[in-house]
């Protein structure tokens, strides 16, 4: 069944704009928070693109299991994490932070890489913890 499903995109994620790119669609225009992850190759192609947890206006909760079990799935090797924050404000919360590096810990132990944390916005803009060095 999983060599029937199509590979998401057939280009390589090698920045933070093209990873905005990828899921801006979805995202951008969502009046809900909502968590998701794009799976990586060693190529950096995407495996697969996965919304793992769709919240409230304010809030999502993320399960940091299901996130490794689906990279185990897929084989991949490196993940970028993202959300969005429906007000627009790009600023990362403490929350934010603290899932952020609970998620780099655990993919450590695992040798699956986070290479970035993408927030977006309605206003098709986004923060990169990446880009501002904190990945």
């Amino acid at each position: 069944r999983r060599m029937g499903e199509p590979i998401e995109n057939n280009h390589s994620i090698i920045s933070s704009y093209l990873a905005f790119q990828s899921l801006s669609g979805e995202m951008c225009s969502l009046s809900y928070e909502s968590f998701w992850v794009l799976f990586l190759n060693r190529s950096k192609k995407v495996l697969k693109k996965e919304c793992i947890s769709i919240g409230g206006f304010t809030e999502t909760s993320v399960d940091i299991r299901k996130i490794f079990k689906l990279a185990f799935e897929w084989n991949a090797v490196e993940v970028i994490l993202a959300h969005n924050h429906p007000s627009g404000n790009l600023v990362p919360s403490k929350s934010d932070n603290l899932l952020t590096e609970q998620i780099i810990n655990a993919g450590k132990l695992l040798n699956i890489y986070v290479i970035d944390h993408l927030i977006l916005s309605p206003n098709h803009k986004y923060y990169s913890y990446a880009d501002e060095g904190l990945i």
